[in-house]
């Protein structure tokens, strides 16, 4: 009879315990259970999504590399990095800026985007391209810029009416389709 009530208790405490509740004897036997609080708070992230939240983030603050599409995969202390990037300077800056405490191994699976005849942008149509962008705001028509490309850097030389000015045309070079660089050699009038 004795493991009657023995299996009872511990049948009993398992059903309070998964709902949250603890059971126990009171002093001269009487049976209670209580009630706890539930736990709302949010489950604990593991710690390879937390190395993986702060390689993206790392990726997402580079200007010209939150432009590319990259996977990131962390599995113990090591990182794989996959997509395609634009450039071997930003391939390794992509490896670099994984490098987080924490991970001591970066598998680099990235591809350098090729220059295939239809996705291309040539030199001449990002030229163009940035005179026409000028052309069409209404401070960048009246400063005298000039436009050359080639291997998709843009050099800007000329001067502009002010520093506001300056810092438009420069935007609008750094996010021309196919630009990878941008050099500066503007200056502003009066200085």
């Amino acid at each position: 009879m004795k493991k009657t009530h023995t299996l009872l208790a511990i049948t009993l405490s398992g059903f309070f315990a998964t709902f949250g509740m603890t059971f126990g004897v009171r002093a001269g036997g009487t049976a209670h259970a209580e009630q706890k609080a539930p736990d709302f708070s949010p489950p604990p992230v593991s710690r390879q999504k937390d190395l993986e939240r702060k390689i993206l983030a790392n990726l997402l603050t580079d200007d010209e590399l939150k432009r590319d599409h990259i996977d990131v995969t962390v599995d113990g202390s090591s990182v794989t990095l996959k997509g395609k990037i634009g450039s071997e300077p930003e391939r390794a800056r992509a490896v670099r800026l994984a490098q987080v405490e924490g991970i001591s191994v970066v598998h680099d699976q990235l591809v350098v985007g090729s220059r295939d005849f239809q996705g291309a942008v040539t030199d001449t149509a990002v030229t163009t391209d940035l005179k026409a962008r000028f052309l069409a705001d209404d401070v960048l028509r009246h400063a005298t810029i000039s436009v050359s490309t080639n291997n998709g850097v843009v050099t800007l030389e000329g001067v502009v009416p002010s520093s506001a000015s300056r810092a438009k045309a420069l935007d609008l070079a750094h996010h021309a389709r196919g630009v990878v660089r941008v050099e500066d050699h503007l200056k502003i009038s009066g200085s």
